[in-house]
């Protein structure tokens, strides 16, 4: 048994490296039929021997399909097998069937017997198996378990003879204490022959009963329909006497017998179902296809799990499929981004556990199928430490730090806020509002810090940040008013050419250039020199203003203007136009003679000179030796130029000339000496260059050069001795004719001579004529490229051979073997068909004639072309016919396979063909996209494509029905002032409604009432209405109305108005510090402080009845007041008052100043400062002072004015 399972683990282990496609379900009948070998034993009052059995199995697979996690067999089975027992210690048998019968009478000889037996048994059952098919899929591995009922024969004999048929005497060995396996063996003799039945039944040699049985076993998929596997099964006998006896006292009460077994099982194919013959079709190579759906199994986990961890990596096993997109993965119902290995066809994910279960669907979809799968992780946080005794809570803390104030004016759309969050750990915990709705925003737990951008709408807008933990929540709001600053942009002027004031010119002309900020159009700038407008370009992209002036002599003004809607601007420069006068006197230059002195050898010489800055001939003077002579002279190039006659020696040439500016001369010395030189002939032969020169004609024409000579008849050719006919050019001095050779050696001769002397050249021409062979030439045209792939069995090829005239002459082989061909000696072509073998054929055409042979060859491939499939149509969009849609723009999709360009498709709607340019084909994903309005009613869609193979086409129909449009009134939501929505109470007069109106079109259609009074046209924009009000003190009611084509909507809101309440001013004297006073004589400053004012012109001074000058600043609200009073002689209670006024009320109050020793009466007659002179007090002179500080408050109306914030 050892040995086999040995053997069964390397057949795995071996066979399972080659194993390729384990499971075809798409051609498995569902039947099969297995045998089975291996090893029987019992569980039984006997100590078992195991021993061989054998079966058969046949069955039918239920639910073996795709992506079915289990699948399920029903099989039936024979099995038949024998195994052994053999005791080694004895047992009483008394009474016990066959010990107590006649010739087997253990019971009353000897009482006791060692047990044996040998139990055949034959079995037919039917049993159930459950097998992992999707492991089994996905891997090969196939585990399994069974069970069943079946109906068992069996028999058990017993060797209770020995050799002489007699009882064995089991009391020799029981004497010598030696019950062993070897003395068993030698007390039989011989080998068992087990000759006794042990069962009693004299009707049946063999005992019958039904008997269940449970087994398990793992096998290999190593063939779409071949599995090997080991399996054991248990048999429940429901008997004792499966091993002979029935031992009441024996080990088991009932016998089991097992069976370990290799097993082959072969799965039938299924019948083909006949399909209707289709042309033969080509694969497209280029686009993986699949056979099966989908299999979806977690890697990690692969079962339900509950963790401590938050954080976890899931790993999801997706079988037969390509892309991405053809997975999808959710947690608790939320798509979760995942990362997809291709290559290994896994989807893995690090993901973030919600506390509690979190439920994972996996679906896997393919053009075949569709598999989902469901796993479940539960996250349990680990428990919390023992806490102590005392539960601080520590609920959530927020504080807004940006805007610092509240409200808060802004003058931009957006807004950058922050805020801080204490005792939360997770954004989750956090919610930020603006305007009610939540918003984005960024929580780092490490400082605590909420930030985010806001986008403000224009007035108020309400942020609320929001904080909640398990100890409580927390939140804070703050008000951000949008009001956009409105920036004027008056034009922007700068000449920037001139670029200095004034600027200094000596040319009529000048560019000028200036830019121009804040315009756009030409229109909207002038240009002006000397106060007249002028012609300008500009450009709006660069702002830049040029132009060309015309200036006159001495200054002139320039100014550039711009005006836009916000204002204008202008700047002008001053340009100063001096014209430069310069003198230019003649200047005179001689070029030729360029030397000085100039040697000459000719009694004339043509001289050259230049002379500048003159323009007439008769400003210029040119002398030889003294002498005037002419001249010419070209006032275009300042050229002048001569022929000079010179004397033999010294020649003074002089050139001069005179402007208005000046004048200037030139001269130059020429010595002419006369040259006599003797110039015999020369005598050059140019053609033929070389000496002796081959030639293979019989004439030539030669050349030659004769110089020194001026008439032909001072030269002579010779050819061979013989004077010939020539031809001189005196200019060119070339001398030229025409040879005629002879055979071999010619000889060419050249003489001239004149008055200085003679000169002659000779040359050698050897004339050989040339023989011309020509040999066959083979051009092989058809084929023209080497080697050629061709798809045909048979190919013409065609061929040139020249220069031979008979077909015997040329000879022609296909792969080494002469073929037959036919010669046109006209046209000189070989023509010919080839019969090609598959693979590469060579073609060689070889001709000969006298002067020689020519070969070409060329290599044919003979490749059967591919086959090509039919044309496949299928519509995508819409996916059934009768669809209806309620939209008018419709996007039809529809797959062609087995086409490869546009231009094998047609596309027709409702019966007419579209043009290509309506729809699109993408070759890659064979997809044909039309984008079209529909009609109203049925839409007949139609797509037919063709290739070699045929044609094949779709039909599908939609239909387009107009959507009812539901009437619609206007709906109104007041956002804004909050209090507005409560009916609360604002204490400011003038607020800004802002609401959401849907529904209407513009401003006019929506009405607003105060207190039932109907108010100017708000702003209506981007379905939102603004309007400012001005409320009366205490309930305002306001009615907002819109109305269109379906009805009007009212709503009404409430909010009261209450002014702030405001405290009076409050004065307080620095100096005096007490009152009544006591100061000394002459002029004394006052100083003190008046609280809740805004500026001076709240509080008055006056002194003695008489208004005093003072001087203040003001800081938070608070004046501080200094002026000067005169305390006189006769000062006496003299009332300095002070008084504030505000929103509160009035607050007054009186200083009563007196001098220090007061002597009454006195004649000083001085006033106080701002006053008229001293009013003698109405009470006596010597009334003691009070020591109080009278404060007068009397009864002032409040103004009737709304206080202002």
């Amino acid at each position: 048994m050892k040995n086999c399972t040995r053997l069964f683990i390397v057949l795995l282990l071996s066979i399972q490296a080659i194993a390729q496609q384990k499971l075809d379900y798409d051609t498995d009948s569902r039947w099969f039929w297995g045998l089975n070998v291996g090893s029987t034993w019992s569980k039984a009052d006997v100590a078992k021997k195991n021993d061989w059995g054998f079966g058969l199995t046949i069955g039918k697979a239920f639910n073996y399909n795709y992506g079915r996690k289990l699948s399920f067999d029903i099989r039936g089975r024979y099995l038949t097998g024998e195994w052994f027992g053999q005791n080694y210690d004895t047992t009483d048998i008394s009474g016990i069937y066959p010990y107590n019968l006649p010739g087997t009478d253990y019971s009353s000889t000897l009482g006791y017997s060692v047990l044996n037996h040998k139990t055949r048994v034959h079995e037919l059952s039917l049993e159930l198996v459950i097998h992992a098919n999707n492991l089994r899929a996905r891997t090969g591995w196939d585990p399994y378990v069974f069970g069943g009922i079946g109906y068992s024969w069996y028999k058990a004999t017993g060797n209770l003879l020995g050799s002489d048929d007699n009882i064995i005497q089991y009391d020799q060995l029981v004497a010598a204490n030696d019950i062993s396996k070897e003395s068993i063996t030698d007390v039989f003799g011989v080998l068992p022959d087990y000759e006794t039945n042990l069962i009693k039944d004299p009707a049946h040699e063999f005992a019958r009963n039904w008997m269940p049985s449970l087994g398990l076993g793992l096998g290999y998929q190593f063939g779409k329909r071949f599995s090997m596997g080991i399996e054991h099964k248990t048999t429940f006998t429901r008997a004792d006497n499966f091993d002979g006896y029935i031992l009441p006292t024996g080990k088991y009460a009932n016998d089991w017998y097992h069976y370990t077994s290799l097993y082959m099982t072969f799965q039938l194919r299924a019948q083909p179902i006949a399909e209707p013959e289709r042309q033969p079709i080509v694969v497209d190579q280029t686009t993986p296809t699949v056979k099966y759906p989908p299999i979806v199994d977690y890697r990690n986990p692969m079962s339900d799990v509950t963790v401590n961890s938050p954080n976890y990596n899931l790993v999801v096993s997706v079988a037969n499929v390509l892309e991405q997109q053809q997975v999808q993965l959710t947690q608790n119902g939320r798509p979760i981004y995942f990362n997809w290995n291709r290559n290994s066809g896994t989807a893995s994910a690090n993901v973030t556990l919600q506390l509690g279960a979190n439920v994972f669907t996996t679906i896997g979809t393919n053009q075949v199928g569709t598999d989902q799968e469901t796993i479940t992780i539960i996250y349990e946080r680990l428990p919390e430490p023992p806490t102590p005794p005392v539960v601080v809570k520590v609920p959530p803390v927020v504080t807004i730090t940006n805007p610092a104030v509240n409200p808060k004016e802004v003058t931009t759309p957006t807004y950058a806020f922050e805020s801080t969050v204490l005792n939360v750990t997770q954004q989750n915990q956090i919610t930020v509002k603006l305007n009610g709705q939540n918003i984005p925003f960024v929580f780092n737990p490490t400082t605590h810090q909420v930030t985010g951008n806001l986008l403000l709408i224009q007035g108020a807008n309400t942020l609320q940040v929001a904080a909640t933990n398990a100890d409580g929540s927390d939140s804070k709001q703050t008000v951000l008013i949008y009001r956009p600053v409105v920036v004027k942009v008056p034009p922007v002027v700068t000449i920037t050419n001139p670029a200095v004031n004034p600027k200094e010119v000596t040319s009529a002309t000048y560019a000028f250039e200036s830019t121009v900020l804040n315009v756009t159009q030409q229109n909207q700038i002038t240009v002006q020199l000397n106060g007249q407008n002028i012609l300008f370009v500009f450009n709006p992209t660069t702002h830049q203003v040029t132009g060309n002036l015309l200036l006159i002599q001495g200054a002139n003004t320039l100014q550039v203007a711009a005006t836009n809607a916000d204002g204008s601007d202008s700047k002008q420069t001053v340009l100063i136009y001096r014209p430069v006068v310069v003198k230019v006197p003649p200047v005179v230059t001689i070029t030729n003679p360029a030397v000085n002195p100039k040697e000459v050898t000719s009694a004339t010489y043509a001289f050259e000179s230049t002379v500048l800055n003159v323009t007439q001939q008769n400003q210029i003077t040119v002398q030889l030796n003294g002498q005037n002579i002419p001249f010419v002279f070209n006032p275009t190039t300042h050229q002048v130029t001569g022929n000079l006659s010179l004397i033999q020696g010294a020649n003074t040439l002089q050139v001069a000339a005179t402007n208005a500016d000046g004048s200037d001369s030139k001269q130059t010395v020429l010595i002419y000496r006369p040259v006599v030189v003797k110039v015999p002939p020369v005598v050059t032969i140019t053609n033929p260059a070389v000496n002796p020169k081959e030639v293979t004609s019989a004439t030539y024409a030669f050349e030659s050069t004769v110089l020194n000579v001026t008439q032909q008849n001072q030269i002579t050719v010779q050819l061979n001795g013989q004077n010939i006919p020539f031809v001189f050019n005196p200019t060119t001095h070339q001398v030229t004719g025409n040879l005629s050779l002879i055979q071999g050696a010619n000889t060419l001769q050249v003489a001239a001579t004149n008055a200085d002397g003679s000169d002659s050249k000779q040359t050698v021409l050897i004339f050989r004529p040339v023989v011309v062979k020509v040999p066959p030439v083979v051009t092989i045209t058809n084929p023209s490229v080497n080697p050629k792939e061709v798809t045909t069995v048979t190919y013409a090829y065609e061929s040139t051979v020249l220069n031979v005239t008979q077909q015997n002459q040329i000879t022609v082989q296909l792969n080494g073997q002469n073929i037959p061909f036919v010669f046109n000696p006209t046209t000189h072509q070989v023509t010919g068909n080839l019969s090609l073998i598959q693979g590469a054929n060579t073609l060689q055409v070889a001709a000969t004639n006298a002067d020689g042979s020519d070969s070409k060859q060329t290599v044919l491939i003979y490749q059967p072309a591919p086959i090509v499939l039919l044309p496949e149509v299928n519509f995508v969009q819409p996916q059934s016919p009768g669809q209806v849609v309620a939209v008018a723009n419709y996007n039809m999709l529809a797959t062609v396979l087995h086409v490869t360009a546009a231009n094998q498709i047609t596309v027709s709607l409702n019966g007419q063909q579209m043009p290509s340019s309506a729809w699109s084909f993408n070759a890659n994903s064979h997809t044909v996209s039309m984008n079209t309005v529909l009609a109203t009613g049925n839409n007949v869609f139609v797509v037919t494509g063709t290739n070699v193979a045929g044609t094949d086409n779709a039909t599908t129909t939609i239909i387009f029905r107009q959507p009812v449009v539901e009437c619609i009134k206007p709906s109104i939501t007041v956002m804004q002032p909050t209090a507005l929505l409560t009916g609360g109470t604002v204490n400011q007069s003038t607020i800004t409604m802002t609401a959401q109106v849907t529904e209407v079109v513009s401003v006019t259609a929506i009405s607003c009432r105060l207190n039932g009074v109907l108010q100017a046209a708000g702003t209506y924009t981007a379905g939102t209405y603004s309007k400012p009000l001005d409320l009366v003190s205490g309930q305002n009611v306001i009615e907002l109305s819109a109305t269109n084509n379906c009805g009007t909507t009212t709503t009404s809101k409430t909010i009261v108005y209450r002014a702030p309440q405001v405290e009076k001013p409050v004065i307080t004297l620095k100096s005096p510090t007490t009152c009544p006073a006591l100061l000394a004589r002459g002029p004394q400053v006052i100083t003190g402080t008046v609280s809740g004012v805004a500026n001076a012109s709240q509080v008055t001074i006056s002194y003695n009845n008489s208004p005093v000058v003072f001087t203040s600043t003001i800081a938070n609200n608070t004046l501080t007041f200094s002026c000067t009073v005169t305390v006189l002689a006769n000062t006496l209670n003299f009332p300095l008052v002070i008084t504030a006024t505000n929103q509160g009320g009035v607050t007054v109050k009186e200083c009563l100043i007196s001098i220090k020793d007061y002597a009454g009466g006195g004649n000083d007659q001085t006033s106080p400062v701002g006053g008229d002179k001293p009013k003698p007090s109405p009470t006596k002179p010597r009334t003691p002072i009070i020591p109080t500080d009278t404060i007068r408050k009397p009864t002032i109306t409040p103004p009737s004015t709304p206080a202002q914030p």
